[in-house]
């Protein structure tokens, strides 16, 4: 009988599968939504799998109770399971026709480890296994319980997972304001012994109890917690996912895992002159020798709350630099520490737009004096070297910052090309007439609106829930979204509308025509009918966006005004002339 490698379907599971080489065995080959199913097992634990595109099924010959070599595999988490993926497998031997050993589901094995009932794995693959007690030492620190890698959790997964983690980072207490509503909030950093990262956000009730007990480097458990799709411009983390805990959250303080020990965070620096090619309010982390600084000085909020701020101008090796308004009065940056000149390191920099590019802190942004890195080391060769050259500066005073201008011109058909060029997003102008609007019952031409901040509720009538707000409504308010289609003797473009150039084109509320829609249909097609092929001057903003791995210009209608005469001659002799003198 051939000897498989015990414990290496609890490897997989866990996310260890670097220089991972395992014997297992195939129990089960099916087909499932066009791929091969499988389920292998290493004798004591058994788990499902797919595998790689890269692999030829036809010519590999798998078939059920075969003995495989997996040479290259990696897992994720589909629905609320995790898969192992194989992406390199050799099939030793398919002679085999029982089942090697008595494995159990892996779910089932891990949840027996703390009473020893599972074999640790052969001396070639890795241990991974993080536990931490069902029950307290005297420090009241757990151990021996299953702990799930940061980088599987996923919103469509189960909600009973538990991560052990580092807290790298731990933000203020901070206040809040929305809609009306007030409370505290704080955040922090998480990483576990994987390298997966995570952004936690606390509100209120739960930041009034965890932040006196979260501390900085300190590892702690994590379980009960609401996870949801991150927000990019409030985190430089590499996560799709962000974590909220409630007051019902347990958190409780961890031992770190001898065979798992949790690293220093590795932080991603910018170079300084990649940053003018960043979209305005992205975050970034810099790390450059300061050039120059300004002296502390406060400022009165609109609150009424004063804030300390002053500006660091700071440069790298990509012989670039940048001015930084560092928020807040920080113990690390006296007018002292900064006149040596110091190597800084900024975690958590805003890109702005103000003179031209520049940098701004965030609330829980990180400035490390003279780090101890690779990084800090090539920046102080560069700058010790006296080889700067010059020294390209990313922020320039303009006297037209903040002004309006003449707006660019351009034809439908160059729409898309403005937007594909444009991170930021470009505002232009054209003229046009509205050859199309969507409507019909299966796209609505509106949405119901909260009353009050305009944003979707979800519900029926006369039971309205406002997720922002956080209230219910007997009524919702009816506000256009519309998807219209622009044209000229150019080509035609599709642009985004909303709700007060929506009343302005259709000439009716989004009531009057829900109305419409559920009393009179001929009348609900008139309306829409009657406002194609009427002229306009659209003001748009065109932008690049990513839909589904694919990059595509995003069009916004933000005005749609009749066309002056008068002007439009004045801009047509125009480019008669120009076009005259050219040719």
């Amino acid at each position: 009988m051939t000897d498989l490698t015990n414990g290496a379907i609890v490897s997989i599971h866990n996310g260890k599968t670097e220089d991972l080489t395992a014997i297992l065995q195939v129990l089960d080959v099916k087909k499932c939504e066009g791929k091969i199913g499988l389920v292998i097992s290493d004798g004591q634990a058994m788990m499902p799998g797919f595998f790689g595109p890269k692999v030829n099924v036809e010519d590999l010959g798998v078939t059920e109770k075969c003995v495989i070599e997996v040479k290259s595999c990696l897992s994720k988490m589909v629905g609320s399971k995790i898969v192992a993926i194989l992406n390199d497998v050799e099939v030793l031997s398919n002679e085999e026709t029982k089942k090697i050993g008595n494995p159990k589901k892996v779910s089932d094995v891990l949840s027996k480890t703390s009473s020893g009932q599972f074999t640790t794995p052969s001396p070639h693959v890795k241990k991974t296994t993080s536990r931490v007690d069902d029950k307290k030492s005297s420090k009241g620190v757990q151990r021996n319980l299953y702990c799930q890698p940061i980088a599987t959790l996923n919103p469509y997964g189960s909600d009973g997972w538990t991560i052990k983690a580092k807290v790298t980072m731990k933000g203020k207490m901070n206040s809040w304001m929305k809609n009306g509503r007030s409370g505290r909030l704080f955040n922090v950093h998480l990483l576990d012994a994987h390298g997966g990262e995570i952004r936690a956000t606390f509100y209120n009730e739960a930041a009034d109890t965890f932040f006196p007990k979260l501390e900085k480097g300190k590892i702690y458990t994590f379980s009960k917690g609401r996870l949801k799709l991150a927000k990019r411009m409030y985190s430089t983390l590499n996560n799709t996912y962000e974590v909220i805990f409630n007051e019902h959250s347990v958190i409780a303080e961890a031992q770190e895992d001898e065979h798992e020990k949790i690293g220093e965070v590795k932080h991603k620096y910018k170079p300084i002159a990649e940053i003018s090619d960043c979209p305005v309010k992205s975050l970034v982390n810099v790390i450059g020798v300061v050039q120059s600084f300004t002296e502390l000085r406060s400022i009165t909020s609109k609150a009424g709350k004063e804030i300390h701020v002053r500006k660091i101008n700071l440069a790298d090796d990509s012989k670039a630099a940048i001015d930084i308004a560092c928020w807040g009065e920080k113990e690390d940056l006296t007018d002292e520490i900064l006149a040596e000149k110091p190597i800084l390191a900024i975690i958590g920099c805003r890109v702005s737009d103000w003179d031209t590019r520049s940098l701004s802190t965030v609330s829980t942004a990180e400035v490390i004096v003279n780090p101890k890195n690779e990084h800090a080391k090539r920046i102080r060769e560069w700058n010790e070297n006296g080889d700067q050259g010059e020294i390209k500066t990313l922020s320039v005073k303009t006297q037209q910052s903040g002004s309006s201008g003449p707006l660019e011109r351009v034809d439908i058909c160059e729409m898309e090309r403005v937007g594909l060029n444009s991170l930021d997003g470009s505002i232009i102008e054209t003229r046009g007439s509205i050859a199309y609007i969507y409507h019909s019952k299966e796209r609505l031409p509106y949405y119901n609106a909260c009353p009050k901040c305009n944003k979707k509720v979800t519900g029926s009538e006369g039971a309205w829930t406002c997720d922002s707000c956080g209230k219910d409504y007997q009524k919702a308010e009816k506000r256009y979204l519309l998807r219209v289609s622009l044209c000229d003797h150019t080509g035609h473009q599709y642009v985004n509308c909303f709700n007060d150039q929506g009343r302005k084109i259709l000439n009716k509320t989004a009531k009057e025509v829900g109305e419409f829609l559920e009393t009179d249909e001929k009348a609900f097609e008139k309306v829409f009918k009657d406002s194609y092929f009427k002229e306009y001057r659209f003001i748009c903003k065109a932008q690049r966006d990513e839909y589904q791995g694919q990059t595509r210009a995003r069009c916004i209608l933000l005005k749609a005004a009749e066309v002056d005469v008068e002007a439009e001659c004045e801009y047509l002799f125009k480019q008669i002339e120009k076009y005259e003198k050219n040719n």
